[in-house]
């Protein structure tokens, strides 16, 4: 059995200290078991230090402070995931915040702990899941079906599931429909603005889409700037209304100059007999440059 390796990213000696200590005791009770019998314990306090060492090193887990000097809050995980973005990350915390905690774990990060009431077992537990999650999550976007910023399905995914929907959906004689969003300029706000900013962008974008659709679409970011559903029940003019609340929330989220460079278009295709999941996708990318304005419909 190998040698268990753990980046521990915080800037409290004082932190450092109690977590090096139930490392201690979960490895003298054998709590480590079956994950490792030894856990090697590197730390670093800065975020630019974590991003050397995970470029460096292979490591099994990261405990992440989420409050350093040279970042905080929700960059501080996003920047360490797209260093490493198969290594299982769980968040260390100060205070009890279910909202922030769900948002931290609904962008990729495996659990979150507080850092008042961390104990051997409790961490033992948290790092033996986290680990084992993460190996599903891998799994899946070695499969090539996941994106990995945004959690979507990836193109690949969305060929897949939509392509499998789209087979019962004649089977069962269900008018199935694939609406393609286009978020133009945000590869201008990579370009201008940085991968940072980009990054930010397009999890949003994915975090506002979500809601539009229920949970028998299949949701996908196919490119930088495309995201893409399958639709059962839904008319254009609901889908469109919808993404375009969506929008109008995101713009909320970032500066007024960030904002201002995205420019939506929407489309919408019905499966045809004997056509493919792919050429219903083309059908639904021709509606939304069928008009000159943002709004295009082809069904």
């Amino acid at each position: 059995m190998r040698d268990f390796q753990l980046l521990l990213v915080e800037d409290s000696d004082a932190d450092a200290l109690m977590i090096s200590e139930a490392l201690r005791e979960m490895t003298e009770s054998g709590l480590t078991e079956p994950l490792t019998r030894v856990v090697k314990l590197r730390r670093v306090s800065t975020l630019r230090e974590a991003q050397v060492a995970l470029r460096e090193e292979l490591f099994d887990l990261v405990l992440l402070d989420l409050a350093l000097p040279d970042s905080e809050l929700l960059h501080t995980y996003l920047r360490v995931a797209r260093v490493s973005p198969r290594t299982p990350v769980v968040v260390l915390w100060e205070d009890s915040d279910p909202a922030f905690e769900a948002r931290v774990v609904s962008e990729g990060a495996q659990d979150v702990l507080l850092k008042d009431e961390i104990e051997c077992r409790q961490l033992a537990r948290v790092m033996r899941h986290a680990v084992e999650r993460q190996k599903l999550r891998n799994a899946a976007a070695s499969a090539a079906l996941i994106d990995p910023l945004s959690g979507l399905y990836s193109a690949a995914g969305f060929s897949h599931l939509a392509g499998r929907d789209l087979v019962l959906a004649r089977r069962f004689n269900w008018p199935l429909q694939v609406v393609v969003i286009q978020a133009r300029g945000l590869r201008a706000i990579y370009d201008a603005e940085g991968p940072q900013a980009g990054d930010l962008v397009a999890i949003e974008m994915g975090e506002m889409l979500r809601p539009v659709f229920d949970e028998f679409s299949v949701l996908a970011r196919l490119s930088d700037e495309e995201f893409a559903a399958t639709v059962l029940d839904r008319t254009f003019q609901e889908i469109h209304a919808h993404v375009a609340r969506a929008a109008e929330q995101l713009t909320t989220h970032f500066p007024r100059h960030t904002a201002s460079r995205l420019q939506w278009r929407t489309g919408l295709a019905q499966a045809q007999a004997g056509q493919t999941i792919q050429q219903v996708l083309a059908a639904a990318r021709l509606a939304s440059y069928e008009s000159a304005g943002a709004v295009a419909h082809r069904a």
